[in-house]
């Protein structure tokens, strides 16, 4: 009966320490998949103790690439990190804007 035992022994030894090459793979894709999961990114607002859902289409920030939701979706509101430079930038393009949407009147221009 020793001899039966330790035949079963062995090969219980021999299947859990025999791990083939395609089992190898299916446990790491296993791992990289539950780590995927875990670090995918909640669909909730990015301002501190807002839990409120983050609005997928309106509610991504184009200065601090966060998305937000529909209260806190405007650089004021969530106190954005690159408000000044955000100010200046859109101050600019409405200055060109309106620079290239200025009319004159033919007569003035013939007068010079």
């Amino acid at each position: 009966m020793s001899s039966q035992t330790q035949d079963n022994d062995l090969t219980l030894k021999d299947r859990t320490t025999s791990v083939s090459l395609a089992d190898t793979n299916k446990i790491e894709v296993i791992k990289s998949i539950k780590q995927q999961q875990k670090s995918k990114k909640k669909n909730v607002c990015c301002k501190s103790k807002c839990k409120k859902p983050a609005n997928k289409f309106t509610g991504s920030c184009q200065f601090c690439q966060n998305t937000y939701c529909t209260e806190h979706r405007l650089f004021e509101m969530h106190n954005c990190a690159q408000l000044g430079n955000a100010k200046k930038d859109l101050h600019k393009k409405n200055a060109e804007k309106l620079a290239k949407e200025q009319t004159t009147d033919n007569r003035v221009v013939d007068a010079f």
